[in-house]
């Protein structure tokens, strides 16, 4: 257990009587870290708002493209709902006009996430190359969507995770998005479904 020595400062009065000082100890407090992840909300802003929502209190969101014109509304939400929890975001495949890049690094404690859309990993035939593309960027948890199918596991040691889509797109036919939690040693995720 990793204990921390903290001075209390000493009253006036402490210091003209020549009171010694005193030193008490802390226990270090692990934070736990909690974001929203969104994929493939394809217009569908009012299913991203309530699978918000649902989700309770979040350090972050995360929006890994198609359609980065829908995460602007959400900040908007956001917003006007008095949050100012950051945002990021990656383009997508149908995000050719956007300025937001195609993936991002991001720190997640003392993690690193690799954020992407996925289809220039070609995340429908496999994890390998989006591991890779992570692992070069010395990430330990790697994010996408595209595919619009949910997915969670550890692949050649990185933390893998996709929402599904938020807009309930084929072949999913749910509305779905994820939070990611992390509390230090360990991460996991939480699936967040909308009811039809």
């Amino acid at each position: 257990m990793n204990r921390v020595r903290v001075r209390e400062s000493l009253t006036k009065n402490e210091e003209r009587s020549g009171a010694r000082r005193r030193y008490r100890t802390r226990r270090r407090v692990k934070v736990m870290i909690r974001i929203g992840v969104f994929s493939d909300s394809h217009g569908d802003v009012r299913a991203m708002q309530e699978l918000y929502a649902a989700m309770g209190q979040l350090g972050a969101v995360f929006f890994l493209g198609d359609m980065t014109a829908d995460i602007e509304a959400f900040r908007k939400y956001l917003e006007d709902q008095g949050s100012r929890i950051p945002v990021f975001s990656v383009r997508g495949n149908n995000d050719m006009f956007s300025k937001e890049p195609d993936y991002l690094v991001v720190p997640v404690g003392e993690r690193k996430a690799f954020l992407t859309h996925g289809h220039l990993y070609r995340v429908r035939q496999g994890t390998e190359m989006l591991c890779r593309a992570a692992k070069k960027e010395g990430c330990d948890i790697a994010l996408y969507g595209h595919t619009h199918t949910r997915y969670c596991s550890f692949d050649e040691g990185i933390f893998v995770l996709n929402p599904g889509a938020v807009s309930g797109c084929y072949p999913s036919r749910m509305k779905t998005a994820a939070v990611l939690v992390s509390d230090g040693n360990q991460i996991s995720m939480e699936d967040v479904v909308l009811d039809l």
